[in-house]
């Protein structure tokens, strides 16, 4: 076996690890997600039963809550494609007027 056979198990040894991580972790992170999402909504109801807060006001403070969220979600969401097109522009395989054109798509994309 020379070095670059070596090399290449080593690197498919890694992938596979990695994969099997990431499978185990994302239901452990999604579950960690949910119960903040709970708690902050809990939280909530108790200023309504400690009439703090009315029906109509928790109502209208849940749905800022999402709104905001959403806002923040899609805003990531926008960061990361536009990570990605710089990279792909930064390793050439797009001219600057292709970028430009793709970057105005996405930003239309997300309404920015």
């Amino acid at each position: 076996m020379d070095l670059a056979e070596f090399i290449l198990i080593i690197i498919i040894i890694f992938i596979i690890n990695y994969c099997a991580t990431m499978k185990a972790i994302n239901p452990l992170l999604d579950y960690v997600d949910n119960n903040i999402k709970h708690k902050k909504e809990c939280d909530l109801v108790k200023l309504r039963d400690l009439k703090i807060l009315d029906d109509n006001e928790l109502e209208d403070v849940i749905k800022l809550v999402k709104k905001r969220n959403e806002e923040r979600e899609q805003y990531e969401s926008y960061n990361k494609c536009l990570e990605t097109l710089e990279g792909i522009k930064d390793v050439g395989y797009f001219t600057e007027e292709q970028y430009l054109c793709r970057l105005q798509k996405l930003k239309e994309h997300f309404k920015i």
